[in-house]
């Protein structure tokens, strides 16, 4: 597998750019190509599931920080082994569908996303429910701490998306 040296490397060479302000700058764009390519590429290899509990009265469901996407959520009742899924919504939605999340309790209906590392359901379940999550999680990024990624299997398409925002960055360097 392909170190993040060889890449550095690589795209110096390949800019002619050898200062040093672009050398700093290499990690941003890794780490720029990388989400872009979670993202693009799409790759149903990279879900992962897991499972979360819907409280009463507590709308927030914290997630793994490394969560990028999420594809679905649903639950499932004590008295049925249905899997209900959630509607995804905007987290202002979420609020002004459901403004009294603790004084009142219903059937779930939506989720948002909050925060990085939480989900916000509506309305909150009259009993505790189990339920599961599909998500896309970031791969642990490639750096010069970590040397390798699943990313480097892809190289050159990374030295291309690379030398893509090099040009950015060229004309706007206060990146």
């Amino acid at each position: 597998m392909v170190a993040y040296s060889y890449l550095k490397t690589d795209v110096i060479q390949t800019s002619e750019n050898e200062s040093t302000e672009f050398a700093s700058a290499i990690s941003f764009f890794v780490d720029r190509t990388e989400l872009r390519l979670l993202k693009d590429l799409d790759d149903v290899g990279l879900d992962e599931f897991g499972s979360i509990t819907l409280s009463v009265n507590n709308p927030v469901v914290s997630l793994n920080d490394r969560v990028h996407i999420i594809r679905n959520v649903n639950y499932t009742t004590s008295v049925s082994s249905l899997k209900t899924s959630l509607l995804q919504r905007t987290y202002e939605y979420a609020i002004d569908f459901w403004p009294y999340v603790s004084a009142s309790v219903g059937t779930p209906r939506y989720y948002s996303r909050k925060t990085n590392s939480s989900i916000y359901i509506v309305p909150t379940p009259a009993s505790t429910l189990t339920g599961e999550i599909q998500t896309v999680s970031r791969p642990l990024p490639l750096s010069s701490a970590t040397g390798t990624s699943v990313t480097t299997r892809i190289i050159s398409v990374i030295i291309v998306m690379m030398l893509s925002l090099q040009d950015v960055w060229w004309k706007l360097p206060c990146l």
